[in-house]
Formats: C-alpha cells, sequence, structure tokens
C-alpha cells in the first residue's frame, strides 16, 4: 500500500475507492477487477484477496482522505439509468460511510473518456452531497475553479520516469483543453440549495 511511503515524507494522500469491491468475497476478487477494469490487477494473497478489508479502508480513512470511486468502479455514461446511477453514486456513497464511520465528501469519476462523463451522474454527485469530485482531464487546479471539475493527471506506477515528466511537464493540460472544455460544458451543474439538500438529507 502506497500509504506507510506517504506517512514517511509527511504527505495526505487521498484515495478513492469503489464501494462494493471491498466486500466481494476473496476467490472472486480478481474477475472482480478484470470485469470492471481495475488494472493492473495486483498479485492475491494467500486466500485471494486483492482489495482492501473494512478494516484496513477505516484505518486508511483515520490518517488520509477516502474518497467514493463509484461502487463498481463503472464509467457514468448517459445510457446509464437512474437507478443505476443512484447505486453507483448515491448508495455506494452510504456504503462507504457506513465502513469508515464519516462522511464521504469526494468522488473521482472512474475512466478518462470523453463519454465516460453524463449529465445525469453530474448532477447526481452534487445531489448526492459530494463537496468535490475529481475528473481526468489534466490540469492544474486554480482559486476559483469549480470544485465538482478537478482535474488530475494520470500517472501508473509501473511508468518510466520519463514518462512521469512528460506527464507532469504542462504539455497534457494544453493538449486535453478542447476536451476538458467540451466535458466542462456537459457536466457543469447548477443545483438549488433545497434540492442538494433533500437528497444529503
Amino acid at each position: 500500500m502506497a500509504s506507510p511511503l506517504l506517512e514517511k515524507y509527511g504527505f495526505l494522500g487521498w484515495f478513492f475507492i469503489p464501494a462494493r469491491f471491498i466486500d466481494v468475497p476473496s476467490q472472486a476478487q480478481v474477475k472482480f477487477a478484470k470485469d470492471h477494469q481495475i488494472e493492473p490487477v495486483p498479485t492475491p494473497d494467500a486466500d485471494g484477496r486483492i482489495a482492501l478489508t473494512r478494516e484496513q479502508v477505516r484505518e486508511l480513512a483515520q490518517r488520509h482522505i477516502v474518497g467514493l470511486h463509484s461502487a463498481n468502479h463503472v464509467r457514468l455514461a448517459d445510457s446509464l439509468d437512474d437507478e443505476q446511477l443512484d447505486e453507483e453514486i448515491f448508495r455506494a456513497k452510504l456504503r462507504l460511510e457506513e465502513i469508515i464511520g464519516r462522511p464521504v465528501e469526494a468522488f473521482c469519476w472512474v475512466g478518462g473518456e470523453e463519454w465516460s462523463y453524463g449529465r445525469k451522474a453530474a448532477e447526481q454527485i452534487v445531489k448526492s452531497g459530494f463537496s468535490l469530485s475529481f475528473m481526468s482531464n489534466s490540469a492544474v487546479i486554480r482559486p476559483g475553479v469549480d470544485p465538482f471539475q478537478l482535474q488530475r493527471t494520470n500517472i501508473e506506477a509501473d511508468w518510466d520516469l520519463s514518462v512521469v515528466r512528460f506527464q507532469l511537464s504542462g504539455m497534457l493540460d494544453v493538449m486535453y483543453w478542447p476536451k476538458r472544455r467540451r466535458i466542462n460544458r456537459k457536466t457543469s451543474v447548477v443545483l438549488s440549495a433545497r434540492e442538494t439538500n433533500e437528497r444529503a438529507a
């Protein structure tokens, strides 16, 4: 796990977890990971488990930020219906909050493809009581940015350092600008305080 290394150097980690993955039976977790594009698939422990246990997630939440990465690591496209969105966002939030014993305020979208950002999902994220949501469209987070359109830059643990340097050079911020602009327009959500409070209550 990355948390000991973060703690060694005094960093606060943000860990986004597919809520349902935690409770998948150990022997079914590798298949679940492959079926839901959780990659790279870690090496299973002796009983086949690759996901954190409830106890490990609770412990992680004591020292770091734990956020939601949907229920099943599902891309939240416009093709999902209301029931699916409710399961992947609102009910998954409740499940993760029950596990860690505190509010879950941050959400992270799954995938970075343009089609994986749905308008109804964006509305559901706001209505479900999140304060922040993160996307994968590579941009510096500056004051005044929409808290539901916070961008991150994808980096994988097995990448060569030269690739990591390129990812962080700022070139991707420029390259992603047209895509980021289209997605931000699509997912920009303004709900009344009443709508937000009714769903979060």
